[in-house]
Order: C-alpha cells, then structure tokens, then sequence
C-alpha cells in the first residue's frame, strides 16, 4: 500500500527494467516474498536511503522524514530482519 507508491513516485524514474542505474531494477519487484530473496540489495538501499544518498539530491522529488522512516523500518523488520 504505502511501499510501491514510494518506489515508483521516488526510485523507479532511475532503476526499472529498461534504465537500471547502479544495476538496480526495482520495479522487477511484485511482492514482498520477492523482495526478500535479494535481502542484501534492500540492506544497501536502506542504507543509502538512511544516509540520504538516495535519493539522489539532484531528483525534483524527495521524501519527507516520515516516507524514509517508513521506508527504512519496511526494509528493516520486513526484509531483512532474520529470525533465528
């Protein structure tokens, strides 16, 4: 509901299936059950988003605060949290 809005209003301009910058393709994703089988590539866009590398401060749109926590706290309890 809130993470596809996310991806396609903030990421997807750059990494889909025909520009794929940095070699990354998000919009290969169609469930969260498919996102998970690539753990490390959302631990580093976590990261970047974290640290606000991502995205890039040159895009015309940026997420507010509560968008990239979102975002971040998905990725982390969601995607790459490992339940041992």
């Amino acid at each position: 509901e809130k993470i596809k809005p996310f991806l396609n209003t903030y990421c997807n301009t750059c990494h889909n299936s025909d520009e794929s910058a940095g070699g990354v393709s998000l919009d290969v994703y169609v469930s969260e059950a498919h996102a998970r089988k690539d753990r490390k590539v959302w631990e580093e866009i976590g990261k970047l988003v974290a640290v606000g590398e991502m995205p890039p401060k040159k895009s015309k749109k940026q997420p507010t605060k509560d968008e990239k926590a979102f975002v971040i706290d998905w990725i982390a309890n969601s995607l790459t949290k490992v339940d041992c």
